[in-house]
This record gives structure tokens, sequence and C-alpha cells, in this order.
């Protein structure tokens, strides 16, 4: 059984940069990484197009994408608690779509040029 985290509010922030801020977490999310894609193939083969670490820490990180191209993209983010290299008890994992911790279903958002774009992920505690 999973704990629900709040839901994680994502900005895409400028020209060509994402701006991805967090809120109102139990834990620490310092440790973040942050991934988009551009399929779900991509996705399910670990096969990011960028990734980027995390600003602040506690319950309100920031992430920052800079030189992303316009076009549509699926989104993850993940802090491996334990430092196994994979999704595990314990650790704190969202992405932008729908489905649960067991079942995933990742939904593309757009990136377009000048243009903000505000979307919310659901994040989770294997």
């Amino acid at each position: 059984m999973h704990s629900y985290l709040p839901k994680c509010n994502i900005l895409n922030y400028q020209k060509l940069a994402l701006l991805f801020t967090v809120y109102s977490t139990p834990g620490d999310l310092g440790n973040a990484l942050v991934s988009i894609y551009l399929s779900v193939d991509d996705w399910n083969n670990y096969n990011p197009v960028l990734t980027a670490d995390v600003s602040g820490s506690g319950a309100k990180v920031t992430f920052v994408f800079h030189d992303v191209a316009p076009g549509s993209y699926y989104l993850d983010l993940w802090v491996d608690n334990d430092l196994s290299d994979d999704w595990s008890l314990g650790d704190f994992v969202g992405w932008y779509g729908s489905g649960t911790k067991n079942a995933p279903s990742l939904s593309p958002f757009m990136v377009a040029e000048g243009k903000t774009v505000n979307k919310d992920i659901d994040c989770f505690i294997l």
C-alpha cells in the first residue's frame, strides 16, 4: 500500500525552459531527479531526453530544464531514498498522467515556444 503525497505543481516557464516546483510532501525532495522523455517506450527503457536535479530541499524544490525544444514530452520524478538505482519501497515517485504506483499511465504534455503550461502530477511513496 502506498502513501499518497499531495499534487506537485509543474510550470513551463519562459522560452524553452521548463521550471518544475514540487510542494507539500512529507519527506525531503532534495535528492530528487526529474526526467523528460519523448515517448512512453523511452520511459519504460529509462532513456530520458533530459534530466535535472533539484534546487532546494524539504517539501518545496524546483526543477529547471534549459534549451527544451518545442514538442511533446512525458515526465517523471523520483527520489531514490535507498540508493538502489531502482524504484523500491520508501522511494518517492511521481509522473504526469494517471494510474497508480503499480500501473503508471503517463500522459504527454506539449512545450511550445513562448508559452506557459501548468500541470499537476500525483506523487507516491512506494
